[in-house]
């Protein structure tokens, strides 16, 4: 699942464990659920749209957790599962959802990244898409994933902001307002401290410019 509202891995086998799932809607931003018709232990391969999909073991079952992004279009979407000697394609269809809008009037510095600051998310774009893409070999304990900083959600996902009357992409975040200073916490394990600092970096750079 590419994008930040989910920093999910794609984890391989071990003993069936029993999960508590995501809510499912077969939504832009949502989270849609396959039951994988695939038996054995070795973890099927499921490809949506060119993207990797996160698979766990579920007791006896494999399932598929599918992030659909923000941007995907109210249409069938594609997935091939790739198995031990098989090959399945199945579809599920992205129904509409609605989300808030805000509008608002602000000084136009306010609305468009500094050279300094475009750079930067740039750099920190490189590093989450790196860390993101690495995959690991032991199933999760949770997919729940911890809160990283306390405070109150300033903005929510999925929220769409007009600034002087130009329209913005949706919020593909969550907004947690906190003091300069806070410390941010990895909201999932990392393989080494690097890949945490990565996440880490990333996450408190994310909400830097987005309070901006």
């Amino acid at each position: 699942m590419k994008r930040y509202a989910a920093l999910f891995l794609c984890l391989g086998p071990s003993l069936g464990l029993s999960y508590v799932l995501p809510r499912e809607r077969a939504v832009p931003g949502g989270i849609k659920i396959v039951r994988l018709d695939v038996h054995g232990t070795s973890m099927p391969y499921v490809d949506v749209e060119g993207h990797r999909a996160m698979v766990i073991q579920d007791g006896a079952d494999w399932l598929a957790i599918i992030g659909i992004p923000l941007s995907a279009p109210l249409a069938p979407r594609r997935v091939v599962i790739h198995g031990k000697d098989v090959r399945q394609e199945v579809e599920f269809m992205v129904g509409d959802k609605h989300y808030a809008s805000q509008s608002l009037k602000v000084a136009p510095a306010q609305v468009n990244l500094s050279h300094a600051d475009l750079e930067r998310v740039n750099r920190d774009k490189a590093a989450i898409d790196h860390a993101m893409n690495r995959w690991t070999d032991d199933q999760p304990q949770t997919l729940r994933l911890e809160q990283p900083v306390p405070g109150v959600r300033s903005s929510s996902f999925g929220m769409r902001r007009i600034f002087n009357g130009e329209s913005r992409n949706p919020h593909s975040g969550m907004d947690i307002a906190a003091p300069g200073g806070t410390p941010v916490k990895v909201p999932i394990a990392a393989r080494s401290s690097t890949q945490a600092i990565i996440f880490s970096t990333a996450i408190r750079s994310l909400w830097t410019t987005a309070a901006a």
